[in-house]
């Protein structure tokens, strides 16, 4: 668990990365990008077109294939799904959707190289589809190349504009670029484009609304923008206040806005929601060890119970003794 920037969509999306524990002398994570969710099992296979939109004759025993593939990597084999995706593309090497299933089967178990090869093959066999623009660019962005995931992230967004997913992608990666401005603009057309209404949101559709104002929040956080980024935030506890990375943000920039109490209140949230994530026991055991050295020593021992680190024991011993 740590501080993230998460991209919330609901299809073909990044898994969150956890952040290190910050140094003890400075206790300010900066939050990283990255979005949401790993790439979902796949669905039935969509009607096979051509790039023209005509239809695909597809043999027979390529739909077989893919269909077992499918079930296998629905059953959670994703070994024998690869060997059925490959079976299916040796019947029809132009196959659409095996090739795009295959694709984001590689990217999931993190060999991207060859979920860029199957992705670009799929974007060359059916050049207008957004999804597989948004696929490649994520293999691209997860293999080191953020260029070039901008510009497949701006193709799918090109082709597919009410793409929640496609907008949010593309606003991550320019976060990465340093490009605030173009990372604003993007979540907040992907917030134009999920429901709005808490009646009516499942939990997926609610969790991926907070995530997202999270995400904008750390923007604007970093563009020099606090009290925005303060109002994302909250937002993003309003929708789900077990979310401990929201209350984690806020806390760091309440430090930073020299506003220790309400940070304590945040990162005792944190830390209650997460109890087996060191960071906010150790900015606890910092903002409490003058003012309650006890309570600080506390944190401090469960911080040093979930990590190694010298420094963290150093800590602890001066908190000891303060509190003797």
């Amino acid at each position: 668990m740590g501080v993230l920037l998460l991209c919330a969509t609901t299809f073909a999306q990044d898994a969150p990365q956890p952040q290190p524990a910050p140094a003890l002398t400075n206790p300010q994570a900066k939050p990283a990008p990255g979005p949401a969710t790993s790439p979902q099992q796949p669905a039935a296979a969509p009607p096979a077109s051509s790039p023209t939109g005509e239809k695909q004759i597809v043999p027979a025993a390529a739909e077989r294939h893919l269909h077992e593939a499918v079930i296998f990597e629905h059953d959670g084999n994703p070994e024998s799904a690869e060997e059925e995706y490959k079976a299916a593309i040796r019947e029809y090497p132009d196959y659409f959707q095996a090739h795009f299933y295959l694709g984001r089967l590689y990217l999931d178990r993190q060999g991207y190289s060859q979920a860029i090869a199957e992705l670009k093959t799929a974007v060359n066999l059916r050049p207008q589809d957004s999804e597989a623009h948004d696929m490649l660019g994520l293999a691209m962005k997860r293999n080191g190349d953020l260029r070039g995931a901008v510009a497949e992230y701006q193709e799918a967004v090109r082709l597919n504009p009410r793409s929640p997913n496609a907008q949010s992608n593309l606003a991550g990666a320019l976060y990465r670029m340093r490009d605030y401005n173009g990372a604003v603009q993007h979540y907040r057309a992907a917030l134009a484009l999920m429901p709005k209404e808490s009646q009516k949101m499942n939990d997926a559709e609610r969790n991926n609304l907070a995530i997202t104002h999270m995400n904008l929040g750390t923007v604007f956080d970093d563009a020099g923008k606090p009290e925005d980024a303060i109002a994302e935030y909250k937002e993003a506890i309003r929708l789900q206040p077990r979310n401990a990375d929201s209350h984690y943000n806020l806390s760091v920039l309440y430090q930073r806005r020299k506003n220790v109490s309400d940070a304590i209140s945040e990162l005792r949230v944190a830390a209650k929601l997460a109890p087996d994530w060191p960071t906010p026991h150790i900015m606890l055991a910092n903002l409490l060890k003058d003012s309650d050295p006890k309570a600080a020593l506390d944190q401090c021992m469960m911080a040093d119970g979930l990590t190694h680190n010298a420094k963290l024991h150093d800590l602890c011993q001066e908190l000891q003794r303060k509190a003797q």
